[in-house]
């Protein structure tokens, strides 16, 4: 007999049509760092209905539930997730464009928006290329690089709220700053769709830009083994791998956790590490930064769960 928990679950679970849905799910399988515990439920939408189904009744049976888009900037602990993650990407995905707007799916990669603002000859994305995330989960933490972030561009945010209502967010009232934004502190708001603004350009000019932003990744960032992105977000006035190089700490490791010897703002994984070690890392680095330079540094990664 199942317990009451996972009747729950199971609830839960009946009544999504249009989902893959996973019990127990080892959320290594999903994340960018390779690393996670099991999920009790995953939830992979493939309608916006359906989504806005397993959220709502997350919400109305007092089951803990996280919405992810691409799980890329995610730290999910050893222990796992004791509730119900439901993640937007692959199937949320819908572009449309209206003149030099494009209205896109919270699901949608990205490099997915990029390429399609690209094709319709539309500047302003292209600080994005290479970056793995969803449009939602670049909204909520405002996403950003090379001196320009997702936050500018946005006009306005479908979200659907715990009433039931679907309607649109003007960006004025977003509250944008550096890798934050309101929905990073309002968990009962869903977001649907964004819309963003961009400014009418030469495609050559455009990929060019896009080419010079992915060979500066390229040549910068650890992109061949798994991370969840930059570590830390970065302070005031100062670099966070620059900080930490000077510390002599690139290379250094616990367990297959390493802070990358190509950029020491990247701890990546080298094989089999777990939270812990990533976890355990970060908190040396936090300790040794502040000791040595009086700077107190802030997660920009994700992370939920239980040890």
């Amino acid at each position: 007999m199942p317990s009451k928990r996972d009747s729950i679950y199971l609830e839960i679970a009946g009544d999504l049509k249009d989902s893959q849905v996973f019990f127990s799910e080892p959320m290594a399988n999903h994340t960018s760092f390779k690393i996670g515990g099991p999920c009790d439920l995953l939830v992979i939408p493939k309608t916006g209905d359906d989504a806005m189904k397993a959220w709502s009744k997350c919400r109305n049976l007092n089951v803990p539930c996280y919405v992810v888009g691409n799980c890329t900037n995610l730290l999910v602990k050893d222990g796992g997730f004791r509730g119900c993650i439901i993640k937007l990407s692959p199937y949320l995905s819908s572009i449309t464009r209206d003149n030099n707007m494009l209205i896109i799916s919270s699901g949608t990669l990205l490099q997915e928006a990029l390429e399609a603002s690209v094709r319709f000859g539309l500047s302003g994305l292209e600080f994005s290329a290479g970056i793995p995330g969803s449009l939602g989960g670049a909204v909520t933490m405002n996403a950003g690089a090379f001196g320009s972030d997702i936050g500018s561009l946005v006009k306005r945010v479908e979200v659907y709220t715990l009433d039931d209502e679907k309607h649109w967010i003007p960006a004025s009232t977003l509250d944008f700053s550096y890798r934050h934004s309101l929905f990073s502190d309002r968990k009962d708001l869903l977001i649907l769709s964004v819309e963003l603004v961009l400014t009418p350009g030469r495609v050559d000019e455009i990929q060019k830009t896009v080419r010079k932003y992915l060979r500066e990744r390229r040549a910068k960032q650890p992109l061949d083994l798994p991370s969840a992105g930059s570590i830390f977000k970065r302070p005031q006035g100062r670099y966070v791998g620059e900080m930490i190089e000077m510390l002599g700490l690139k290379g250094f490791s616990c367990g297959d956790a390493m802070i990358s010897p190509k950029h020491a703002g990247f701890i990546v994984n080298t094989g089999n590490a777990t939270a812990e070690d990533v976890l355990t890392l970060m908190e040396i680095v936090k300790k040794r930064v502040y000791e040595e330079f009086g700077v107190m540094l802030e997660p920009e990664i994700v992370v939920i769960g239980e040890d």
